[in-house]
């Protein structure tokens, strides 16, 4: 149908004025809002500018396009650490409680006795209170000793924790800020012995201490120290403790301070290093920091992100600072924006590395909470996977005596104790394929041991994470060598006392086990009654003719006492072979021992009474 002109115009007219149904039209919405996005960047970037290190960020960014962003965003002061401010604070004050013997400074009397007198408070209100002393501040007043030449009474800092934490970095601006000159030692490259000799004490006794240029006292820091040889971890020890002497038999002083970086604490090379050395372990970065700090490199590189991808980014990476700058640089050659959804869809930033046991502890026995914006599977069966791949290349061995050690101090719901069965039943298990794999030379059923971890983690996981020990940390296993020494020594003594045994002792008794509860619990009473502690000479007839028993006694077996010197400088009598250690067990009460004047005459009497019979027996020879 035809429309007339009337209605033609009148159409038109309604037809122009609705045809944009927002006030305004949408071409002209996005430019406004691109316009905000820019107003927004530039009004962010100037209140980063405020920021003394935002500012060096800034003269970074104008820097060649080639250059890696580690370097290019590197912290280069003190406060623009990311590490946790007790760490840095702490190893600041061990590297300046080397200012007298090396920059000649007087020392803070007032300072010292402040913390005398606050030690003291600490401990009558600990006793009050019942509870154990700040860790933190102990430590601090250790920093605080020093030995007669006023230098730290520990001469070697130890940092331990996982890589790409910026522990190198951190050991470098502390040691600039305390006024040195850091001279850098890689122990894993530098293998030869003599090199490291050389290079350690030139740099760290008076010749060649000071840098010509700068005019600095130097300080060494050895990185990766735990892939250094064993030789040269024992020239560093015997250099600290000054036991190394030069060829005119003086002894070398260690002058200046020496830092030593480490990513696996309890590798056995290091097991006398952490002895002689103050240990700072530096422990993960927060990620709320780790985040912010990422955000502010997006904003001054154009890279369009938010917190929540940061976060992400993070979590990818394990709050690992090196790999994290690494895969955003990647992604700004992809792209100007970074999501969350592009970070969890990438195969790259996680590292495939070894992790230390207490790190899997706490991945088996702490529950993550389930972040339900970002694209993260937390289920039961990605969290159990997750696990079994993690443990795939540590040391397995270990960790299954730290899970046995460490899982009762867990705060988890068991009121039945139905889980703490299963997985004593796990480890009896553990054990039997164990035997049958060492006896039969078949390794099939050893592939089951790695479920273990998984199963600790359905059975003790919780989101309250908090260990029911004395310093509320996870204990490194050491109770199954404890338990192999005390068995190779408790044989030992069995072995030495069923041979030393007389011939006619021997006839009536049983060996192994038997001997040790039929005879011994019982020997140990008959050898040690009760007598006076008097001479021989005051001994009445009863106690005469019970202590001529002790020496016919203890002659058919074999047994004497043997003088040794104690740790404090005190002599004392104890019974060699030393079978009442076979009887003792703690929590239980002890058998009264012996004075040691009886002990004393006793050995004098068997020493008599054995020379005698060595007299008699060759009498018949002849």
């Amino acid at each position: 149908m035809k429309m007339n002109d009337e209605n033609y115009d009148f159409m038109k007219q309604i037809t122009d004025e609705n045809t944009y149904m927002l006030e305004k039209p949408i071409k002209l919405l996005k430019l406004e809002l691109a316009s905000e996005e820019t107003n927004k960047r530039r009004k962010a970037i100037e209140e980063l500018k405020q920021d003394d290190y935002v500012d060096n960020l800034i003269e970074k960014c104008s820097s060649t396009e080639t250059e890696l962003w580690v370097e290019k965003f590197k912290p280069r002061d003190f406060f623009e650490l990311l590490s946790e401010d007790s760490t840095n604070r702490l190893i600041l004050t061990w590297i300046k409680s080397w200012d007298y013997s090396v920059f000649g400074k007087e020392l803070d009397k007032s300072k010292i006795e402040n913390r005398v007198v606050m030690k003291e408070t600490t401990n009558i209100n600990s006793k009050k209170r019942k509870r154990p002393l700040n860790l933190e501040s102990e430590l601090e007043e250790k920093l605080l000793e020093l030995d007669d030449m006023n230098r730290p009474k520990t001469k070697v800092a130890l940092i331990s924790g996982p890589p790409g934490l910026g522990k190198t970095t951190l050991a470098q601006i502390i040691a600039k800020r305390a006024g040195y000159n850091v001279i850098e030692m890689n122990a894993s490259d530098d293998r030869s012995i003599e090199m490291f000799k050389i290079y350690l004490e030139s740099v760290t006794q008076m010749r060649g201490s000071v840098n010509e240029t700068t005019f600095k006292p130097n300080c060494l820091i050895i990185d990766e120290i735990d892939g250094a040889p064993q030789n040269s971890i024992q020239i560093l020890i015997d250099h600290v403790t000054e036991n190394s002497k030069t060829k005119n038999k003086k002894t070398n002083h260690c002058l200046r301070p020496i830092i030593c970086i480490c990513n696996d604490l309890y590798t056995p090379s290091l097991k006398n290093l952490r002895q002689v050395a103050i240990v700072f372990q530096c422990q993960a970065i927060s990620t709320h920091r780790l985040a912010e700090r990422l955000k502010n490199i997006c904003i001054l590189t154009n890279i369009e992100s938010d917190i929540d991808a940061m976060v992400s980014l993070c979590d990818k990476t394990n709050n690992d600072i090196r790999s994290s700058l690494n895969t955003l640089q990647f992604l700004s050659k992809r792209t100007n924006r970074v999501t969350s959804k592009i970070i969890n869809e990438l195969n790259i930033g996680q590292k495939d590395m070894e992790k230390g046991i207490f790190t899997i502890m706490n991945e088996i026995f702490f529950k993550k909470y389930e972040k339900k914006d970002q694209n993260i599977k937390t289920d039961a069966n990605s969290r159990f996977n997750a696990i079994l791949n993690m443990c795939q290349n540590c040391d397995f061995d270990r960790l299954l005596q730290a899970l046995q050690e460490n899982f009762l101090y867990i705060r988890f719901r068991d009121s039945n104790f139905e889980n703490i069965i299963k997985a004593n039943e796990w480890f009896t298990a553990c054990d039997k394929f164990s035997k049958i794999s060492r006896d039969n030379q078949d390794f099939g059923l050893l592939r089951y041991q790695r479920f273990i971890p998984g199963l600790f983690h359905t059975l003790f996981s919780s989101l309250n994470q908090q260990i029911q020990t004395q310093n509320k940390r996870f204990k490194y296993p050491h109770q199954h060598f404890e338990f192999l020494m005390k068995f190779n020594r408790n044989n030992k003594i069995i072995t030495n006392y069923l041979t030393d045994m007389s011939p006619s002792a021997r006839v009536f008794s049983n060996s192994g086990c038997y001997s040790i509860i039929d005879l011994i619990p019982y020997l140990c009473q008959i050898i040690q009654p009760t007598m006076r502690a008097v001479s021989i000479q005051l001994l009445n007839k009863s106690e005469k003719e019970r202590f001529d028993s002790i020496i016919k006694t203890m002659l058919l077996f074999n047994l004497t006492y043997r003088q040794e010197k104690g740790a404090e400088g005190q002599f004392s009598f104890v019974l060699e072979p030393s079978i009442d250690e076979l009887i003792k067990f703690t929590g239980l009460k002890q058998h009264k021992q012996l004075s040691y004047i009886i002990k004393q005459q006793i050995a004098r009497e068997l020493t008599i009474s054995k020379v005698k019979i060595a007299d008699k027996s060759k009498g018949y020879l002849d």
